[in-house]
């Protein structure tokens, strides 16, 4: 019976390995430059940057009052995520992040992880200016991560 046991955990183990890919099953791939990655998180996923030893998920949108197209505003609004960010070796940490800096709100549109840098480059879709079915957006995050890259 205990063989069976460290069998069973073994394969497990195996499959848990063959997962830590660059990107996990629907992900959209990323783009790696000399010192930066961009990557578009689709909402609710998870993607492991390989070289950062990174795993970042897009939790969810906590706000997006930005001024929907074709419309003129008086103040551009902001768009704010919350994301959840792991080092191969570390707890998980949830961050806000912006596309416009309010620190009376606690937004900011850069947090640091360890020692990289992650930037909100954007959030899509914008709003539209009739957008009766927003509830069901699809958003996708551009994101940066900078920074503490490591040769393997």
């Amino acid at each position: 019976m205990h063989i069976r046991s460290l069998l069973v955990v073994g394969v497990i183990l195996l499959g848990i390995g063959a997962c830590t890919g660059k990107r996990m099953a629907g992900q959209r791939p990323v783009k790696h430059g000399a010192d930066t990655v961009a990557l578009a998180l689709p909402i609710g996923e998870t993607v492991f940057l390989e070289r950062e030893g990174l795993h970042v998920t897009f939790s969810k949108v906590l706000e997006d009052s930005r001024c929907p197209q074709g419309v003129a505003c008086v103040w551009a609004g902001v768009a704010a995520v919350e994301i959840t960010v792991m080092g191969t070796y570390t707890r998980p940490q949830t961050f806000v992040l912006a596309t416009t800096a309010l620190p009376a709100k606690g937004y900011g549109t850069k947090q640091t992880f360890n020692d990289l840098q992650l930037a909100m480059a954007g959030l899509e879709p914008r709003p539209m200016a009739d957008d009766s079915a927003s509830i069901h957006r699809k958003y996708v995050l551009r994101l940066l991560v900078s920074g503490g890259h490591r040769s393997r």
